[in-house]
């Protein structure tokens, strides 16, 4: 039986921009996700920025 592989690109793309923002060290900064649109993979943009949501509440204040 074949197995799908793992993908965690949308979590270490989150984990990669929550870095950033952290690195930036300013807590007034923020992640801004742009979608296009005529955009067909919109839902991609919106799980990473869910992601963000739900793993780095930081990002929120």
């Amino acid at each position: 039986m074949k197995r799908v592989p793992v993908n965690t690109a949308d979590s270490q793309y989150a984990e990669a921009l929550a870095k950033a923002w952290s690195e930036y060290n300013n807590p007034r900064a923020v992640i801004i996700v742009v979608v296009q649109a005529e955009e067909r993979n919109m839902y991609d943009q919106h799980f990473v920025s869910a992601i963000l949501r739900e793993r780095y509440p930081f990002l929120n204040s």
